[in-house]
Formats: structure tokens, sequence, C-alpha cells
């Protein structure tokens, strides 16, 4: 998907979880690097990350997420599994 072809509710909504990414890593203490590091990621994709960029690879979030809790990035995978909908 092209990022202009994001609709306004998807660009704000991933504005918003960047925020939130960078409150949870200054909440721990860590610095943007050291959750690059713990992640597997560039400095620059946590960066992207928590500046909601729309062109963020999906696994960067999940890995960012993991690296504060296993729990949390599961319970994002667990939202979309429980999709009630999706198991009709």
């Amino acid at each position: 998907m092209a990022l202009s072809s994001a609709s306004p509710d998807i660009l704000r909504a991933v504005r918003q979880i960047g925020h939130e990414l960078s409150v949870a890593r200054r909440r721990r203490r860590l610095t943007q690097q050291q959750v690059a590091e713990r992640a597997g990621l560039s400095r620059e994709t946590v960066l992207k990350a928590e500046a909601g960029h729309p062109g963020l690879a999906l696994s960067a979030f999940l890995e960012i997420l993991a690296v504060f809790d296993p729990d949390m990035m599961r319970s994002v995978v667990q939202s979309v599994e429980d999709d009630p909908i999706g198991k009709a």
C-alpha cells in the first residue's frame, strides 16, 4: 500500500501506536538504541516506529512490543486470532 493511500483513520492509529511505544520505552527507562539492539532492529527503525511511520513493517512493531513484554506482542496476535467474524 502506498503511503498516500492509507486512510486518515489508519494514519491516526499508526501515529497513536507510535506515541504509545515511545511512552512505554521511556517508562522502562530504555533508550531507542537499547530497544533497537534488543529487537534486532536499527535505531532508525525504532525512531520511525515511535514517529508512527505508516510504511514500517508490522514485524518491526511486534519486535519492539516483544522487547517491552512478550505478552504484549502475543496479545496483539491473540486479538486478531480471536476475531469472531473471522472464525465464522
